[in-house]
C-alpha cells in the first residue's frame, strides 16, 4: 500500500514538475492515471497548471481524463487558462476539454483567462467556442472581470467580439462601474466609447462617479465630471460622492468635488454630513478641508450625534481639537443626553477626557439616565479616566435614575479597582439604590468576591436594611455560594435576617439543597425552626422540594419533625404531596405523626393519593396511616384518587380495606365521585366491592342519573348493567320477563363475562340491549335475528346429538338381532324419521320460545 501511494504521488509531482522519464516509469508500473491528491490533483491536471505540454500531450495519449477536476472545481482547461498557457489550453481544447465546463464558483476558462489578462488565450477559447457572455455564480463576465482587473486589451477584443457591454452582475455592478471602482480610466473610456451606459447604478444606487469618489481615484471623478454625470448622485441611503471620499479620507477627491461645487452639507438619510463621516473615522486633514470651506461645525445626525461627539468616542483627539477650535459646542449632546465628555469617559479615551476637561467640559452633566461621566467611567472599568474625573473634581456622590452612584455600578460590574479608588476618595459605602441595593448587596447577587471583600475591609454594613430588600447573606445563600456565606458569617451577618416572604438564610439554603451551607448557618446559631409569614419552617420547605440530604441535616440538627404551618400543613404532608418517597420515608422514621390533619381536615395519605403517589402511600400505611381516615366534606384517601382518577392508586386503597361506600357531606358515594369525574375503570372497581349503584345523594340524585346528566355513556351502561342485574328491570322502564332475565342476566358481577352466557355473542347481545346511549343501544329487530341464529345453533346442535343417539340405537337394534332372529329388523329409512321427527319438535318448541319472548320485550 505505501508503495502504491508513493508512486501516486511521485506521478504527479513529476507531472507538475515536467519530469517526463519519471512520469513514463510510473506508469508503466501501474500507477493509475487518474490518481488524485489529497487537494484532488490529477498528473494532466498538474501537468496542465504548470505549462508541461509534452507531458499533457503524454498523458492524454495515455487515456487520462480530460475533464477530472480538483476540489475547487478547476478542470485541467481551466488551469491553464488561469495560468495563461496557449499550447495547452489548444491541445485540451480540441481534445474536448471542456471549454464551458466551470468552477465550483462558476469560472468558465474564458473568465479565468480574462480575469487574468491572457489575450491569447481569450482569443484560442472564443475561437473553440466558449460564451462570450457566460457569467459565474455571482453574475460576472469575462468583460467585467477584465474591465475589474484593467486588462485593456483584453477588454478591447472582448468588445470587437461582441461582449454585452454593460450585462451586470448580481448585485448590479456592469464593466464600467468595476473599472470606475478601480480607477481604470483606459478601461472606462473605450467602454463608454462601445455604448456602456455612465448613469448606470449598483443595488445600493451606488453610481460611478460616487465609486470612484469612494476609491480615492481623482483621475476617474474627474473624467465622470467631464463627462458631465452629477457629483450630487446619491446612494439609496442618501451617500453623495463628497460624503463617500471624506468618510474614507481621501483629500483629493474631497478637494476637487468641492472645487466643482458639491454640496458641502449634504446629508444622508440619517442625517450625517461629510463632516460628520470624516471627524468619525479620525480624517483630520479632510475635516481641516470642509471647515476651511464652510461645513457646519456642529451638524447631528438624526440620533444626535455632531462631529465632535464623533470622534470623541472614537479617541480621535486631533480631530476633537480641530472641532473645538472652530467653535464645536463641547457640552452638546446626543438623543441620549451624552456630552462629549459623556462618551469619552465611557469608552475609556482619556486624552480625549483630559482635554476636554481642559476646556472646560461639564464633568458633571448627567446624560439621560442620569449617568454622569463618572459613573460611565467606573462602570466600564475605566481605571484611568475614573482617577482623572476624580482629581479635576467630579462629585463621587453623584447617582443615576436608579439611585446608582460610582460606587454602586463598579460594585456591581466587580470592578475592584474601581472600587478602591472610589472608596479612598470617600464614596458612600452604604448608599442604597432606588431598589435598594447597597455596593455589598450588588457584588454579593453577582458573585464579586474580591468586591466584597473590599467592602467588608472597609466595614460595609452587612446586614439589608429591611425584610424588602434581600440581605448579602440571603442572596449568597440563595446561590449557593459558601465561600461568600462563611465570609459573611465570619464579619458577623445576622441569621435570622429575613426576606420578602418572612424566609431566612437557612430556609433558602436548604429548599433549595445545600447541605453545606445550610450547616454552616445552624454551626452558626440560625434558628432551626424559624418560621416565615406563613409559618413554614426550614424542615417544611425542604421537605416541599424534596432535597433529601438536606432535610437529613435539619433533622440531624434537631428540627421539629411535625411542626405544621399556618395551613396545618406539616413536612410529611408536603413530602408526601410532591411524591418525595426517600423524604417521607426519612421523616418517619424521625417520628413524624402520619394521620395528622391540617386546618382543612386532610392527611398525608389524602394529599399523597389525591396526587396519585402510590410509593408514599404505601410508605404511609406501612406506618399505620388510617385508610379511612375523614379529612375535609368527610372525603376519604379513596375518594381523592377517585377525584384525580388515580386508577392505580384507588385499586392500592381498596386493597388496603378502603371503604367503597362511604358518604362525604354532601351524600355523595364515591360512586358518584367516580360518575362525576367519567372515571370508568375506577366504577368497576367500585363495583367488584360492592359499591350501591341505587344510593341518592342529598339531592336525590344517583350515579345513574349523573352519567346521563354528565353524558358519561360507556359509565352509564356499567351502570344500567348492574342496576338491571340486581332489579332485573331494563333501563326504559320495561319488566323484562323471568325466565328471560335468569337466561340473560344473573346477579353475578358483569366482568368478565358472567358463566351463565355460554358465548362472547350472549353477552354482548346483552350489552347491547341494555346501552343507555340510545344511539349505541341494539336495535330489537336485531336482537331477534342473534336469538334466532342462537336458537337455530342450538337445533342444529340437537339434531348432530340425534344422529349420534341413532348410531347408538342402531348397534342395540343389531345386537339384538341376534340374540332374537324372529324379530322384524327395523330400516334406515324408519329411523331416520323418528329422528327428523324429534329434531323438528324440539325446533319447533325453540321457536315458540324465542317469538313469545320477542313479544314480551
Amino acid at each position: 500500500m505505501s508503495s502504491e501511494l508513493g508512486g501516486a504521488a511521485s506521478l504527479i509531482a513529476a507531472a507538475g514538475n515536467g519530469v517526463f522519464d519519471t512520469v513514463k516509469n510510473e506508469l508503466d508500473k501501474g500507477v493509475d492515471i487518474n490518481v488524485v491528491d489529497a487537494q484532488g490533483l490529477t498528473p494532466l491536471l498538474s501537468a496542465a497548471r504548470h505549462g508541461h505540454l509534452e507531458i499533457a500531450t503524454f498523458l492524454l495519449e495515455r487515456g487520462a481524463d480530460i475533464v477530472m477536476t480538483d476540489h475547487e472545481g478547476d478542470t485541467p482547461l481551466i488551469a491553464a487558462a488561469t495560468e495563461g498557457h496557449v499550447e495547452i489550453v489548444r491541445l485540451l481544447s480540441k481534445t474536448g476539454g471542456g471549454v464551458e465546463n466551470s468552477s465550483q464558483d462558476g469560472n468558465t476558462p474564458l473568465i479565468r483567462a480574462a480575469k487574468n489578462g491572457h489575450l491569447e488565450v481569450v482569443q484560442l477559447l472564443l475561437e473553440y467556442g466558449a460564451d462570450i457572455n457566460r457569467t459565474n455564480q455571482f453574475g460576472s463576465t469575462a468583460l467585467l472581470w477584465a474591465a475589474d482587473c484593467g486588462h485593456i486589451e483584453v477588454v478591447k477584443y472582448l468588445l470587437e467580439k461582441d461582449a454585452a457591454v454593460d450585462l451586470a452582475t448580481n448585485d448590479g455592478f456592469t464593466p464600467f462601474l468595476y473599472a470606475a471602482s478601480c480607477g481604470h480610466v483606459d478601461v472606462m473610456d473605450i467602454l463608454l466609447r462601445n455604448g456602456a451606459v455612465v448613469e448606470n447604478t449598483t443595488e445600493d444606487g451606488s453610481t460611478a462617479l460616487l465609486l470612484a469618489a469612494e476609491h480615492g481615484h481623482v483621475d476617474a471623478v474627474k473624467f465622470m465630471v467631464e463627462k458631465g454625470v452629477s457629483i450630487e448622485a446619491a446612494t439609496n441611503d442618501g451617500l453623495t460622492p463628497l460624503s463617500c471620499a471624506a468618510l474614507n479620507g481621501h483629500i483629493g477627491a474631497v478637494q476637487y468635488l468641492l472645487e466643482q461645487g458639491a454640496d458641502i452639507n449634504a446629508v444622508t438619510l440619517t442625517g450625517g454630513t461629510a463632516l460628520n463621516w470624516a471627524a468619525g473615522f479620525g480624517h483630520v486633514d479632510v475635516v481641516r478641508v470642509l471647515l476651511e470651506n464652510g461645513a457646519t461645525v456642529d451638524v447631528a445626525t438624526q440620533a444626535g450625534v455632531t462631529p465632535l461627539l464623533f470622534a470623541a468616542s472614537n479617541n480621535h483627539v486631533d480631530v476633537v481639537l480641530l472641532l473645538l477650535e472652530n467653535g464645536a459646542a463641547i457640552d452638546g449632546t446626543n438623543a441620549k443626553g451624552s456630552t462629549a465628555l459623556n462618551c469619552a469617559a465611557e469608552y475609556g479615551h482619556v486624552n480625549v477626557v483630559q482635554h476636554l476637561l481642559k476646556r472646560g467640559a461639564a464633568i458633571d452633566l448627567p446624560d439621560a439616565k442620569g449617568s454622569t461621566p463618572l459613573i460611565c467611567a467606573a462602570s466600564f472599568d475605566h481605571l484611568e479616566t475614573v482617577r482623572l474625573l476624580l482629581e479635576n473634581g467630579a462629585d463621587i456622590r453623584k447617582f443615576d435614575k436608579d439611585g446608582y452612584t460610582a460606587l454602586n455600578c463598579a460594585a456591581r460590574n466587580g470592578h475592584a479597582n474601581i472600587v478602591q479608588i472610589l472608596l479612598e476618595n470617600g464614596a458612600d459605602i452604604n448608599h442604597a439604590s432606588s431598589d435598594g441595593f447597597t455596593p455589598l448587596a450588588s457584588s454579593v447577587s453577582q458573585d464579586h468576591i474580591d468586591v466584597i471583600r473590599l467592602l467588608l475591609e472597609h466595614e460595609a454594613a452587612i446586614d439589608a436594611a429591611s425584610k424588602e430588600i434581600m440581605s448579602p447573606l440571603i442572596s449568597a445563600a440563595c446561590k449557593g455560594h459558601l465561600e461568600l456565606v462563611r465570609l459573611l458569617l465570619e464579619k458577623g451577618a445576622d441569621t435570622e435576617s429575613k426576606y420578602e416572604s418572612g424566609y431566612t438564610a437557612l430556609s433558602y439554603a436548604a429548599q433549595n439543597g445545600y447541605t453545606e451551607i445550610a450547616q454552616a448557618l445552624l454551626k452558626s446559631g440560625a434558628a432551626i425552626d424559624a418560621t416565615s409569614d406563613d409559618g413554614s419552617t426550614p424542615l417544611l420547605m425542604t421537605a416541599l422540594f424534596g432535597q433529601l440530604s438536606a432535610v437529613r441535616a435539619l433533622l440531624d440538627h434537631g428540627a421539629s419533625v411535625n411542626l405544621p404551618d399556618s395551613y396545618g400543613y406539616t413536612p410529611l404532608m408536603v413530602a408526601a404531596s410532591k411524591n418525595h418517597v426517600e423524604v417521607v420515608e426519612l421523616l418517619l422514621k424521625a417520628g413524624a405523626t402520619v394521620d395528622t390533619k391540617s386546618q382543612s381536615g386532610d392527611t398525608a395519605l389524602r394529599f399523597a393519593a389525591h396526587e396519585g403517589n402510590a410509593e408514599c402511600i404505601r410508605l404511609l400505611l406501612e406506618y399505620g396511616a388510617g385508610v379511612n381516615v375523614a379529612g375535609s366534606n368527610n372525603c376519604s384517601a379513596l375518594q381523592g384518587a377517585i377525584y384525580s382518577g388515580h386508577v392505580k392508586v384507588a385499586k392500592l386503597l381498596l386493597s388496603r380495606g378502603a371503604d367503597s361506600n362511604t358518604l362525604d357531606d354532601d351524600g355523595d358515594t364515591l360512586l358518584h365521585e367516580a360518575v362525576l369525574r367519567g372515571q370508568l375503570e375506577i366504577a368497576r372497581l367500585l363495583f367488584e366491592r360492592e359499591a350501591d349503584p341505587n344510593v341518592s345523594n342529598e339531592v336525590g340524585w344517583t350515579p345513574l342519573m349523573l352519567a346521563s346528566q354528565r353524558g358519561h355513556t360507556k359509565i352509564a351502561t356499567l351502570l344500567v348493567e348492574k342496576v338491571e342485574a340486581v332489579t332485573c328491570d331494563v333501563p326504559w322502564g320495561q319488566r323484562v320477563p323471568d325466565p328471560v332475565v335468569k337466561f340473560h342476566v344473573t346477579r353475578q358481577k358483569f366482568m368478565p363475562r358472567p358463566k351463565a352466557f355460554e358465548s362472547d355473542a350472549q353477552w354482548e347481545l346483552v350489552l347491547g340491549l341494555c346501552a343507555f346511549d340510545p344511539s349505541e343501544r341494539m336495535k330489537l329487530s336485531n336482537a331477534i335475528d342473534l336469538i334466532r341464529d342462537f336458537a337455530e345453533e342450538e337445533r342444529f346442535q340437537e339434531k348432530l346429538q340425534m344422529m349420534r343417539d341413532e348410531d347408538d340405537d342402531m348397534s342395540e337394534v343389531e345386537f339384538g338381532l341376534k340374540e332374537t332372529p324372529t324379530l322384524k329388523k327395523p330400516t334406515m329409512g324408519s329411523m331416520r324419521a323418528l329422528t327428523k321427527m324429534k329434531s323438528l319438535g324440539r325446533s319447533i318448541r325453540a321457536r315458540r320460545e324465542v317469538e313469545s319472548w320477542a313479544t314480551a320485550a
